[in-house]
C-alpha cells in the first residue's frame, strides 16, 4: 500500500529494470490516477527513479532558486539580446570565411527557447537534496556548445595539467 502523498518526502523508489514487471506496471497505472499529484525524476546517481509529491517537489525547487547568492532575478528574458549577439559574432566569422554558410547555418539560433531548470534527488544523501539540471536543449546556444564541444573533445587529455580521478602519480598533481 502506497502512503498518502505528501506523508513522506519520497513516496517510493524504484528500481528501473530491463524486463517488464507486473507490479511496477500496476504502479504507473494506479499512480496516474488523479488523486495522486507526484512528480516522476530519475536520480541523481544510479539507475533508480524517484516518486516525489509535486507540491514538495515544487517547494524544495523554489527554495533553492531563492539562494541569491547564487541566482539572480532577471527583470526581463535576455534570450533575444543572446541571439542578437550571437548573429553578430558570427556574421564576420561568414564574412572572412573562417566558416562556412552549413556551419554559420547551423549555429546561427533558429529557436527563442529558454533554458530550463529541474532538479534530480540526491537520494545519497539526508533528505534528499535535489541537485539543479539546467536543460538548454533547443537554445540560443545549444547548437554552438554541441560543436565547441565537438571541436575541444579530441584535446581533452593532452596535456601534462589534465587531471582524472583514477590517476596514479598523485603527488605530481598535487604539486600543480
Amino acid at each position: 500500500m502506497l502512503p498518502r502523498p505528501g506523508s513522506l518526502s519520497c513516496l517510493h523508489v524504484v528500481k528501473r529494470c530491463k524486463k517488464k514487471n507486473w507490479d511496477i506496471m500496476n504502479l504507473h497505472h494506479l499512480l496516474r490516477t488523479p488523486k495522486f499529484d507526484i512528480t516522476i525524476l530519475p536520480a541523481d546517481k544510479g539507475r533508480t527513479t524517484v516518486i516525489l509529491d509535486t507540491t514538495q517537489y515544487e517547494m524544495q525547487m523554489k527554495e533553492m532558486l531563492m539562494d541569491h547568492h547564487t541566482y539572480e532575478i532577471l527583470k526581463k528574458d535576455p534570450t533575444e539580446e543572446k541571439k542578437r549577439k550571437l548573429k553578430a559574432l558570427l556574421k564576420p566569422l561568414l564574412s572572412e570565411n573562417k566558416i562556412d554558410k552549413q556551419t554559420y547555418n547551423h549555429l546561427i539560433p533558429t529557436a527563442n527557447i529558454t533554458p530550463r531548470i529541474y532538479g534530480t534527488p540526491k537520494i545519497h544523501n539526508p533528505g534528499a537534496p535535489l541537485r539543479p539540471i539546467v536543460d538548454s536543449i533547443g537554445s540560443v546556444t545549444y547548437n554552438l556548445s554541441k560543436t565547441l564541444a565537438k571541436i575541444i573533445k579530441p584535446l581533452l587529455g593532452q596535456t601534462e595539467y589534465h587531471y582524472t580521478p583514477g590517476q596514479k602519480n598523485r603527488k605530481h598533481n598535487r604539486k600543480i
